[in-house]
């Protein structure tokens, strides 16, 4: 009885040691993508809840304000359900010709 039981221990053994670095192997990479952070959400935090729960209502509506460009995208907050906007600016001065 003590001779099946050593040789299934030997057989486990040895699966392990194969079939584990042939596993780590195939897998690295998705090993290596779970270890990495998140990356951060594009969307803004809600300004009323602080909530990052927030989605676009519309693509935003771009226009001129003197020498800057302004882009204009009004989100709304899933949590409260308050709209709120963000204003990006662009000088033209930056802009790359």
């Amino acid at each position: 009885m003590s001779d099946i039981i050593v040789i299934v221990l030997i057989l486990v053994v040895v699966k392990f040691f194969i079939i584990g670095p042939l596993l780590f192997y195939v897998f690295r990479d998705d090993i290596r993508a779970w270890r990495q952070k998140p990356e951060p959400l594009a969307a803004p935090v809600c300004m009323y809840c602080e909530s990052r729960w927030t989605q676009p209502v519309d693509e935003g509506t771009p226009r001129w304000e003197g020498d800057e460009l302004v882009l204009v995208t009004t989100y709304e907050c899933q949590h409260c359900h308050m709209p709120f906007w963000r204003v990006e600016r662009v000088p033209v001065s930056s802009m790359p010709r």
